[in-house]
């Protein structure tokens, strides 16, 4: 191949570096960051757009996709392929005037997107039935570890707590039932809030902020990982953080929601309870809390899975591979 597809982008330029790039030498990427600046988006989206000087734009998440695509669309551009990475989408609101609006936003961004990134198989299947997204524009993507460099700076133990961590979609108020009166103790690292009276004594509710020292390092320390998360969603949730645990060698356990069977095996490299089902996760826990070398094992397991597979090169490689393929194919 000796044509270089010219590709703009608005991620950083140190979230695109490594091998990965240099496995793909004909693409070349031209990086204009944005803020959360509506109107800077706006004029990268009018630039890219109006100017055609690119032969694709990748972004992150719905916003961006939506505002690229209708740039597209109203400037009848065929030529910059666009393509949206990390895509999450919610069941259509029941208000008739704002699912309108809902599906009007899904509509332009199906029309103006080439390939839409998602990290789970199952909303390949439930943005193409409830949300009418083309089976051909989804492509899935297993996620990566985040913060790879810090979690190899820290020494995994096992202490006397469990640790649960996250604010997406998290369902700790069955967290909370499963563990309340148990002689276990449990730390939740989350911005969300709840009544006093909710929170069982043996848990300690601990402010997120975010930072990877401050999210992973009681994760290190703990017995094991739970991360509930809520059922009712078509999207999925978690990934990162479950992912995180594993490279940090603890048994995780995680509501059986989109994305998680895509990575876990229950019983083998993690645990998969159902969603919503606070007896079941009680149930797993004693399990857990009473066998060490079940939290060891299967740690252990999970750990020489992810930090061999699920890097951030091996996802870049991934992404980049569904880029050419499209331009490549667009130009033949």
């Amino acid at each position: 191949m000796d044509r270089q597809f010219t590709i703009l982008t608005t991620y950083k330029s140190s979230e695109l570096k490594g091998p990965a790039l240099e496995t793909f030498p004909h693409l070349r990427f031209v990086h204009r960051p944005v803020s959360e600046s509506a109107g800077e988006l706006v004029r990268v989206a009018a630039s890219a757009m109006f100017g055609r000087n690119y032969d694709a734009v990748l972004v992150e998440g719905a916003r961006e996709v939506l505002v690229m695509s209708l740039f597209k669309l109203a400037t009848l551009n065929r030529k910059t392929r666009l393509f949206g990475n990390l895509m999450y989408f919610q069941v259509p609101p029941q208000n008739p005037l704002k699912r309108a609006l809902y599906f009007l936003k899904r509509s332009i961004i199906a029309i103006g997107a080439d390939r839409l990134v998602v990290l789970s198989s199952d909303e390949i299947d439930s943005y193409n039935r409830i949300l009418g997204f083309p089976r051909r524009k989804l492509v899935f993507l297993l996620y990566k570890i985040n913060d790879q460099e810090y979690l190899r700076s820290l020494t995994p133990t096992q202490g006397d707590y469990i640790y649960a961590g996250g604010d997406s979609i998290r369902d700790y108020k069955t967290l909370f039932e499963a563990v309340r009166g148990l002689d276990i103790k449990v730390k939740a690292l989350t911005h969300l809030r709840f009544q006093p009276e909710s929170i069982p004594a043996n848990v300690e509710v601990i402010e997120n902020t975010n930072t990877p020292a401050e999210y992973y390092s009681p994760c290190a320390q703990a017995m094991f990982v739970v991360l509930p998360i809520q059922p009712g969603f078509i999207r999925s949730s978690a990934q990162g953080t479950f992912l995180g645990s594993m490279f940090l060698r603890k048994a995780v356990v995680v509501s059986d929601t989109p994305g998680v069977r895509d990575i876990i095996r229950d019983g083998e490299n993690g645990f998969v309870v159902p969603a919503g089902d606070a007896q079941a996760l009680r149930t797993c826990i004693m399990k857990l809390a009473e066998d060490p070398a079940l939290c060891r094992a299967v740690g252990d397991t999970a750990h020489n899975e992810v930090k061999h597979y699920y890097t951030l090169q091996r996802y870049l490689s991934d992404l980049f591979g569904v880029m050419q393929e499209r331009l490549t194919a667009n130009r033949r």
